[in-house]
Parts: structure tokens; sequence; C-alpha cells
């Protein structure tokens, strides 16, 4: 797949992203998602495991449940609530939260594992490293970054807790389905 494939791809996958009022922070969002999948062993992104221990569901599917929960819940608060939520940072944020999963998994013995690059760095350190490179703002290298359940941080944006949320719904809905513990349980 050439290089505008994989971002066509991507842009096909993230439908969001056309939400966006500030074009180069969308831009950015795809051309990180394009350099960390050629930086992968991946050839196939819907291969990808949204986590090893529930490899039926792609990282794809996960990231679309994601995104497209986190617009749904930012509209209801500021419809119901009149709450001001900045959604070009929401959505852009939201896009790139599990990107290091790319570089994070890998399959080894017909199995998909944790990669060394996912064993050195705490998850989503990557995907905020790519972002500051890539000059976006502060608060959404900031929410990449704390996103993870598995990362006691005090949330310091609404849009924060929209995607940890949204992203913890559906990890541990994932989770519940075979029986695993739950990351809601482990708080």
């Amino acid at each position: 797949m050439t290089r505008e494939e994989k971002r066509r791809y991507i842009e096909s996958k993230f439908p969001q992203l056309q939400l966006v009022t500030r074009r180069d922070w969308a831009e950015a969002a795809c051309d990180i998602w394009v350099k960390v999948w050629e930086q992968s062993p991946w050839e196939n992104l819907d291969e990808v495991p949204a986590n090893p221990l529930t490899p039926s569901v792609s990282l794809m599917q996960h990231m679309q449940f994601v995104i497209d929960t986190c617009v749904q819940v930012a509209k209801a608060r500021q419809s119901l609530r009149g709450e001001p939520l900045n959604m070009d940072v929401l959505i852009v944020a939201a896009v790139l939260h599990d990107v290091s999963k790319l570089l994070e998994y890998e399959r080894r013995g017909g199995k998909e594992v944790l990669s060394r690059l996912g064993e050195l760095y705490l998850h989503g350190f990557y995907g905020a490293h790519m972002a500051l490179e890539a000059g976006l703002p502060e608060e959404i290298v900031h929410l990449i970054s704390t996103h993870p359940p598995s990362i006691p941080f005090q949330f310091k944006m609404a849009e924060g807790l929209i995607i940890h949320y949204c992203d913890l719904i559906d990890a541990d809905l994932n989770r519940f389905r075979i029986g695993a513990p739950l990351w809601a349980s482990q708080k």
C-alpha cells in the first residue's frame, strides 16, 4: 500500500476528522497515523488487536467506537448542559489516543503480545511524543498521555475525562465479554 493509500484508509476509518475546524490538526493526525503505521510491523491495521487480552476486537474497531462515543458524549454535554468543550482538541486527541498500539503490540508465535517498545514505555507515551513532534497543542499531547486507566493522574480537562471513560467503556465491555477482570473494578 502506498503512503497516499494509507492516508485515504486512515481518513475513511476516522470520518470524524472532517468535523475538525483546524484542518492542520486533522492533517497532522492523519500524518501521524501513516508515519507510525510505516514504522510498525503491521501491514493490515484491521489485524492489530485493541488489546492482546481481547484479540477478537481490532484496534480499528476500538478506535471507531471511542471516537464516535466521544463526539456523541461531547455533543450531549454541549446541548443538554451548555458545557463548552473544544471539539477540535477532543476529536484529534481521540483519533490519536491509541496510535502507539501499532508499535506497542506485535505478533509473535502466532499470538499478539507486547513488543519491546510496549514493554519499555507507558501506553500512550509514544503517541503523545509523535503529537508533540508534529507541533500539535500541548492540550492534545496531555490528553493522549493521560488517557490510560493504568496511569494515576488527575485530569486537567473535561475532554480528558470524556476520552478516558469512552475508552474504558469499550475496553471493559470487551473484557466483560470474555470474563476478564475489568479496569473499572481495579480502581
